[in-house]
């Protein structure tokens, strides 16, 4: 059982809010937060809406509200708790270190694999890799010599 503190963020009822990350600037925090609506989401369909986010939390019996979760996506507030940053971090499948910065090394690795995401994304990218990869192991050496890679 949650309740909404007085910040926005998720709340469990009867827990004092989690520390605050000084470190986390609220554009970084936005830009970041916007590439993983942007480009996590399941095949087939496109980006997650803030709506859905602030549903799942609910459905699990936690509250995020619309307007602060709009606020973060748009640099207007800045410091999430460690457990909102948690929560949205739970729901894209990735680590908090994303956001919070503790883990650079992660957050260049995710950055490279959320690129590698849009490029497989792209309908051209797709199926010139398809069309290569059905070429014998021999033919597709001899194209990529001959293209100088």
């Amino acid at each position: 059982m949650v309740e909404r503190g007085g910040t926005g963020d998720a709340q469990p009822v009867g827990r004092r809010p989690r520390t605050r990350v000084p470190s986390v600037d609220p554009e970084s925090f936005a830009a970041r937060l916007n590439r993983l609506f942007e480009t996590v989401h399941p095949p087939g369909r496109g980006p997650y809406c803030s709506r859905e986010l602030v549903r799942a939390l609910e459905d699990r019996g936690l509250a995020l509200s619309a307007p602060y979760l709009s606020q973060l996506r748009l640099g207007r507030r800045g410091n999430p708790s460690l457990e909102t940053m948690e929560l949205i971090a739970e729901f894209f499948g990735i680590r908090i270190d994303y956001f919070t910065g503790h883990d650079e090394s992660y957050r260049r690795r995710l950055e490279e694999e959320l690129n590698w995401l849009d490029v497989y994304r792209d309908p051209q990218v797709r199926s010139l890799t398809t069309a290569l990869l059905q070429l014998s192991p021999a033919r597709r050496e001899k194209l990529l010599t001959a293209a100088g890679l």
